[in-house]
Parts: structure tokens; sequence; C-alpha cells
């Protein structure tokens, strides 16, 4: 499978970014830092495997800086020629997908290959689509679930991993039974038989029949037993036979084997990759010789260009002096085209001057301009005047309001001190029997005696004379009473209204008095206050005088004369500043045509009369550089002149050193010439293979016997006669065919006698108890069963990935060998990693043997991690279907010797998988380009295609 083509709606620094057509073989991504490799690379992953959550801190998250909706789209088209399109997006914490095939039909998960599953994206995201940090760490070749997935592939789980069904194994096993646990069914049936057991004790009855048969049930078992042990003894002799005629045909071509390697010629031993480095040192040698040639005739085409060059000598000591005159060019231009422009506003500011002047009167020039004072502490003063003006203005209304205040509050406090002294003097006059009137009148002292006249002649007529004279005279001392209460009250509050207004009329006197007083103080403030206004004014004449204004002017207008005075100056300034820039600017031009003047002498080179002095400057400059540009390549030429000398002399040497190794090579091996030593390679190579089909029979005999002591019996046995073999195992098949039928009486007899212990143990509590425990019993059997199966089956697995382990690892490293062996041209020619993962280490042609971990430059072991990456890419894709390689700057710490060898390690890969390389560095990307023809470039910038 491979991806056709990428649209990112909103990713990172992407916005609606495309890209179609993308070759199912290898393409370069070409982009400087920052471009959006890592982030496509992103993109590509999280829309495979979906978009990490914000718990997942070691997840790198992205949103959509530029606009444009979370997520987009990718197109896979796979082996069979469908097309899968993976609709990705995410909208605030919801995230939604699609996967349709071939746009109309949408499926599910299981339409993608299975290397494209969730629980698969560490395997891609580490071996499949990584970056240098993966790259960097071996950690990521150790992860247990990606050896997993791979050896899930290699033993055939049918995509299950094996970290999945190891977890569901132990799962099932602690639910099951669990060492001191509760809850596991096994532990609880423990715990239940526990307790029937105890139940069984506490029961005193006995049945004697039971007992009977349950001792003829435990007899037919013994018989039983004893009829199995016998059967299994002839069944393990059934299987030693089984295993004598299975292994008979290998030991028969072991021995073979053995034949032939005694009848080839004697080679005790042959340089290790003895045929590659021949091969190497007669290429070396062809290719060295074909450059001596070329190296050769590149010496004279560049002999013969050195001839055609010619250079003025004159115009190149120039150089400084051009440089600086070509600097001040611009200066030049920008002065004669600005001069016209100066003179005009030259003459503008001088006629405004000259009306300003006018304005201000007709004894104002420019001397009495200058001499005047316009600093900040001329308006400071002005201002000071016109405050101070408005100030004493503003107190002088206020005192005559406050004046006319004072007298209008006099006058009312004059009428209330007439209005109480005519209410005093009519109280005096009223007196104080005009209160009592008032207070009690006098017509109830009437009414009083009235009713004393009245009572006593009633009494009188109707009782008796003393009652009638007593209610007469109390009635009368009443009334006596009445007039004299009268008369007090009367005095008392007659007395305490002449006090009350004889006090309010002190207080309006005293008041008068204040107010009188307070009307003279503000008639003395307003006539002060107009002294001082007078006072400012006078002095504000006089500055007006002093500083040559008109004696009526304002502070306001003052102001703006002011002002007009200091722009007028500040324009007469300028036209001091722009005499002065006219003058440097007619410097400039004389100075710039003088120095054109003496460059062209010196350089002894002509030009047309009509130029002016910039376009000579400028056309003898260009010619300069001509010059010396030629007096570069002079150099280069004789440098590369020099250096081909060099490397002339470096390849003779090499072809001297490859001669040598050659010989030496025929040396080791003993032989004449090459021919000689491929036959001695051929002859060699028919050794090992024998010494390896003897290894490999005897490794199968051995398996095929499971264990060192069966080995040793099996070697003991042999040579047998197969025919007494098989005679043997069809007489162990009679005599098991017999015992087999035995088996099946005693399981009839046991089966009767454990229906008739059941009906004995259900006729009473006891055989409750029994039956119980006999059920609980079964059920825990049964239990037992599964956890065994479990367990088994965990046993199994286990044997079955060290197995795959064993076979497939070194295919794996194999693989990583011959590639790591290409990079690093022949340095290193082995790659080792045991079993137990701990290490990985490298040996080199003379055998030296050197680890990863901390042996190693940073270089070499990326080589290495990429190499291994490569062998695991061509092991899981040999089993499942092809996913596609991202590799995202892998390559920047490789050396330039081993870059190329690195890229042409690609090769094998294109033919198998997708391959698309993010790069920074346009070398790495003209290398691919050499090495693979019509590989497509796609450059990125800043989150688009450049």
């Amino acid at each position: 499978m491979w991806i056709e083509s990428i649209h990112i709606h909103g990713f990172g620094i992407f916005n609606d970014f495309r890209v179609g057509n993308i070759s199912n073989g290898l393409s370069v991504f070409l982009g400087d830092n920052e471009a959006g490799k890592s982030t496509l690379m992103a993109f590509i992953r999280q829309t495979l495997f979906g978009f990490p959550k914000k718990t997942q801190k070691t997840r790198k998250q992205y949103s959509a800086l530029r606009g444009g909706r979370f997520g987009g789209i990718l197109k896979i088209r796979m082996n069979n020629g469908d097309m899968i399109t993976v609709n990705r997006h995410k909208e605030r914490q919801s995230e939604t997908s699609s996967i349709y095939k071939n746009d109309i039909i949408q499926v599910g998960v299981e339409q993608l290959p299975i290397g494209l599953h969730a629980s698969r994206e560490d395997l891609y995201r580490n071996i499949f689509a990584f970056s240098l940090d993966e790259l960097q760490s071996l950690e990521t070749l150790e992860n247990e679930k990606i050896n997993a997935i791979i050896y899930s592939a290699s033993i055939g789980t049918g995509g299950s991993d094996l970290v999945e069904v190891y977890k569901k194994l132990d799962t099932a096993m602690e639910e099951l039974f669990k060492s001191g646990g509760t809850k596991p069914h096994a532990n609880q049936l423990l715990k239940q038989i526990e307790e029937n057991q105890s139940r069984l004790k506490e029961s005193q009855s006995s049945f004697s029949e039971y007992d009977e048969k349950k001792a003829e049930f435990e007899s037919k078992e013994l018989e039983l037993k004893s009829l199995e042990s016998e059967l299994r003894r002839l069944k393990e002799k059934q299987g030693e036979n089984s295993l004598l005629l299975r292994t008979f045909e290998d030991w028969f071509d072991l021995q073979e084997a053995k034949k032939s390697l005694a009848g080839m010629p004697e080679i005790t031993s042959f340089p290790q990759n003895g045929l590659v480095n021949l091969e190497k040192a007669e290429n070396a040698i062809e290719h060295t010789e074909l450059q001596i040639e070329k190296s050769k005739k590149k010496q004279k085409d560049i002999e013969n260009d050195l001839s055609q060059i010619n250079i003025n000598e004159h115009l190149i000591k120039t150089g400084p002096q051009l440089k600086a005159l070509i600097e001040s060019k611009v200066d030049y231009v920008k002065a004669v085209n600005d001069l016209p422009e100066r003179k005009k506003e030259l003459y503008a500011a001088e006629t405004t001057l000259k009306n300003r002047l006018s304005e201000l009167g007709p004894e104002w020039d420019s001397d009495l301009l200058l001499k005047s004072d316009t600093s900040m502490q001329i308006p400071v003063e002005i201002r000071n005047y016109r405050k101070k003006l408005n100030t004493t203005e503003e107190e002088i209304k206020q005192s005559e309001s406050d004046s006319k205040r004072v007298q209008n509050a006099l006058r009312e406090c004059e009428k209330k001190v007439e209005i109480a002294q005519e209410e005093l003097k009519t109280i005096d006059e009223r007196g104080w029997k005009g209160y009592s009137n008032t207070i009690m009148p006098l017509k109830y002292v009437f009414i009083i005696e009235g009713i004393a006249v009245l009572s006593g002649a009633v009494f009188y007529i109707t009782s008796s004379i003393i009652e009638g004279i007593a209610y007469f005279f109390g009635f009368s001392l009443a009334a006596g009473g009445y007039l004299l209460l009268r008369q007090r009250l009367g005095k008392n509050f007659y007395r305490q209204e002449q006090l009350r207004k004889d006090d309010e009329l002190k207080k309006l006197e005293e008041e008068f008095d204040r107010i009188e007083q307070e009307s003279v103080d503000a008639e003395n403030i307003h006539q002060q206050r107009n002294e001082s206004y007078a006072q400012v004014l006078e002095m504000w004449k006089n500055w007006q005088e002093d500083y040559g204004l008109h004696a009526n002017t304002n502070p306001e207008t003052a102001i703006d004369i002011i002002n007009e005075i200091k722009e007028t100056k500040k324009l007469l300034e300028d036209i001091e500043k722009l005499k002065e820039r006219i003058i440097r600017i007619v410097e400039t031009i004389d100075h710039f045509e003088g120095k054109t003047k003496s460059v062209l002498e010196q350089s002894c080179e002509t030009f047309p009369a009509h130029m002016n002095y910039g376009e000579t400057a400028g056309t003898l400059y260009d010619r300069y550089n001509d010059h010396k540009d030629l007096m570069l390549k002079r150099q280069e030429l004789e440098k590369s002149l020099k250096n081909l000398e060099i490397d002339i002399e470096g390849l003779e040497t090499e072809l001297h050193k490859a001669d040598e190794k050659r010989s030496v090579l025929l040396d080791e091996a003993g032989a004449k010439n090459s021919d000689e030593f491929r036959k001695m390679n051929d002859d060699w190579s028919r050794i090992v293979e024998l010494r390896q089909k003897i290894q490999a029979l005897d490794n199968r005999i051995q398996k095929d016997a499971g264990s060192e002591s069966r080995v040793e019996w099996l070697y003991q046995e042999f040579p047998v006669d197969k025919y007494v073999l098989e005679r043997e195992q069809k007489e162990c098949e009679e005599i098991l065919t017999g015992l087999e039928e035995r088996r099946k009486i005693l399981n009839r007899e046991i089966g009767a006698l454990n229906k008739r212990i059941e009906e004995l143990e259900r006729s009473s509590d006891t055989s409750l108890q029994l039956s119980e425990r006999e059920v609980l019993n079964a059920e825990l059997d049964t239990a037992a069963q599964k956890w065994a199966v479990y367990k088994i089956a965990r046993t199994l697995l286990d044997r079955a990935r060290m197995r795959c382990e064993k076979e497939r690892q070194p295919a794996i490293m194999k693989e990583a060998e011959k590639h790591f062996t290409v990079i690093t041209g022949g340095k290193y020619i082995q790659v080792k990693k045991p079993l137990d993962r701990t290490n990985m280490y490298i040996i080199d042609g003379h055998d030296e043997r050197k680890s990863v971990d901390g042996e190693l430059s940073r270089g070499t072991a990326e080589e290495l991690y990429f190499a291994v990456r490569l062998g695991l890419i061509s092991e899981f894709s040999t089993r499942e279907e092809s996913l596609p390689v991202i590799m995202d700057d892998i390559f920047v710490n490789m050396d330039d010797e081993r870059l190329p060898a690195a890229i042409r390690t690609l090769k094998p890969l294109t033919e198998t998988n997708q391959v698309l390389v993010f790069t920074c560095h346009s070398k790495t990307a003209e290398l691919i380009s050499t090495e693979f023809t019509d590989t497509p470039i796609i450059k990125l910038h800043d989150g688009s295609l450049a």
C-alpha cells in the first residue's frame, strides 16, 4: 500500500494544504527548518491512528494555528488497486473519523491493513515513520510491544498481538485461581470444601454398604491406575520407536553428508568474505585506473582554460578606490538630483521670510529677529500677567458682590429689631391680666358660683339645710381657689414672655452690630482690590514697553505675536541650514567627479564621451568585477590543477594498495591467480555448506529428541534395523488395543459403583454432605483443568516465541548486517544481538568486537539503528502488506563518505514499500536524485508548497 494524496484542512501551520499523485516509490520533501516537515509527518501518523488525548503528555498536541477545520484526509492506494480514504477531524473535545472504499462505500477499520490498526501505533511510529529522535534511541527497537507484533507475524497469530494474548491468558488464570485471593472461583471452591469437611465431621451416621462400595470403588480405581501405568509405559515405548523411525532418514542423511565432507579437498582455512574482498580489490583497481585516466584528461582541459584568461592588472589595483567610488555613487546621484530642488526651496523660504518681517512691522529685520528673546520664559511671563489681571478682576467682582450682600443683610436685621421693639411694647401694655384671661377665662368663676347656689337650694328643698349649706360653701371655696390660681399663672406667663422678648431683642441688636461691622470690612476689601488691579495693569504696560510691543496689546494677542516671531526666527534658521546643505551637495558632486577622473586615468580604460560620471563609474566597476571574476577563476583553476595532481598521486597510491590487497588475498588462500582463488572459494563454500548441513541435521535430530539425554540415547540406538522397529511398533499397538478394552470394562464397573454410592449418599444427611463434597471436588477439578489449559497455552506461546526469536532474529540481523556493511564501506561485517536483548554489538574486519553502549560514535550508532530498522521492515513486510516508510531528517549526522552508501540501501526498500524522505538539506536531496533518477522533490515553505 502507499499514500497517494494528502489534504490538510487545518493542522499546525498548515491550512488547506494539498499534495497529490505521490509516487509509490521514493519521494523527497525538501524544506528549511520550521517549513512544516515534522508537522506533516505528525499529521500522517495521527490521521492513521487517531489524535492524542490531552492526558497523553508524551504526545505533542497540535492545533489549527492558521485556521481551518482541525484535521484532514489521506488517500491510500492498496496493492489490489482499491482506494481507501481516511477522513479524520476534531472539533472541541470530539474526534470524528470515517473510512471510505473507492470514495463510495463507507467501511470500518478492518478494511485497513493490519499494520495500521490502533494497537500498532507504536510499531508504525518507531519502525516505519520515525524522526531523528526515534532513530537515536535504541529503546524504540527494544519496545516489548513492537517485538511482540513482529514475532506475532512470524508465528502466524492472525494479526493478534502476543502482548494482548498474554494479558488475556493472565486475566483468565487469575479469575480461576490466585494465591492468597478470595474472589477467584477456585479459591471460593476450596473454602466451600473446607466448610463441607467440617460439617461431615459433625455427622455421626455411617453405612456399612457405603463403606463396602467405597472400598470396592477404590480397589477398581487402583487397578485402573495400574493398567493406565502399563498403557503409559507401552506408549512411551511406542514413542521411542516412533522417534527412531522419524529421525532415521535425518541420521542416514547425516552420515552421507559426513562422507561427502571427507571427500572434499583439504582446505584448513580460507579468507573470510574472500571472494567479496577479491572482487572489491579488482573493482577498485579497475575503478582507480579509470579515475586516473579521467583526472589526467581534466588536467589538460584546465591548462587549456588557463592559457585563454587575460586580466587588466591596472584595473584590478584600483579595486579599493572603485569600491569606495561605487559606495559614494548613490550620494552623488542623489546630490545631482537634489541640488535644483534645494535651490527652489531656498528661494521660497527667503520670500516667506521677507513677507513675515513686513507683517511684524517696518522696524523688524533679520538682526532684530535674531536678537529677540523667544525663549519659553516669555510666554510664561505673559501668561502670569494674564492670570494676575484675570484674578484681580474676579476678586473685584467678588468683593462688590459681598458688599451688596452684607448691605441687604443689614437692612433685614434692622427691620427685625424694629418688629421686636413693637412686640415688647405690646406685652407691657397688655399686662398680666390680659394673659390670665387667655389662660383661665373669668366666666368659669361665675359658672362655679352658680353651681354652688343651685346645689345648696336643691339639697335644702329635698333633704337638709346642713348639706345644702355644705355644698354651697364647698363650691364657693372652689371658685375662690380658681381666682387665686388664675392670677398667679397670669403673672408668671407675663414675666416669661417679657423676658423672652427682651432676650430676642438683645440678640437682634448684637446681630445688627456684627453685620454693620462686616459691611465696613467688605467695603475696605473692595477698595483694596481695586488698588491691586491698577498696580498689575501698570506693571503689564511697563513690560510691553520693555519688550517693544504696543501699549494697548492684551496678553492673548501678545502670545500670538511672540509665536509669530518665534516661527519667523525658526524660518531664518532653516534658511541658513538650507544654504549650508546646498554647499555640501556641491562639494559632494565635485568630489565624486574628481575621484572618477583619477580612477579612470589609473585603470587605463577608455569610455565614450557622452557618458556622465555616474554611468562611467558604474561601467568601470562592472569591468573591474569581470576581471576580478577572471582572476578568481584563474586562481580556482590553478587550485584545481594542483588538487588534481594531488588526486592523481593519491589514486596511484590507492591503485598500488588495491593491487597489494589482491596479492595478499591470493597469498592467504595459497592461490596462484584469481581463477584458482575462485575455484578454491567454491570448494570452501561446499565445505561450509556440508558443515552447515551436518549441523542442521544434528540440530533437527536434537530438536526431535527434545533433550540431551534423549539425543545420547538415539545415537546409542543407531544403527538399528528399520524393519525390526516397524514390527515392534505393530506388536505394541496390538497390546495397547487389549489394554484399552480392559480399561473400558473397568470404567463401566467404576461407573456402576459410583452410581450406587451416589444413591447411598442421597439417602441421609451425610450423603447430602458427601454429594456436595463430590460436586465441589468436580467443580474444582474442572477449574483446575481450565487453569492448566491456560497455563499450558501460555507456556506453549513462550516456547513458540523463543523458537521464533531464535529462528527469525538471525534473519533480521543478517538483513541489518548486510545494510550496515554497505553503509560503513565494509569496515564492520557482522551485527550480533543476544536473545536476552540486553545488548547489541558489532564486529569489524579485524574480528574486533564493539558494544553499542559507549563504544560507538553517535553517527555510527545511528547508522546501525537505521540498518536494524531496515531489517525489521523487511521481516514485517514479508508477512503482511507493506506500509509507507517515512524518514524525517535521519541522515544529518552521517559523514560525506557514508551518506551516499546509506542512501543506496534504500533501493531494495523502494521495491517493496513507499518511502517518503523529509530533509532540510539540499545536498541530501541532490544525492537521492543522483542515485534514484526521476525521484520527485516536493518543496515546502512555511506550511505550503514552494
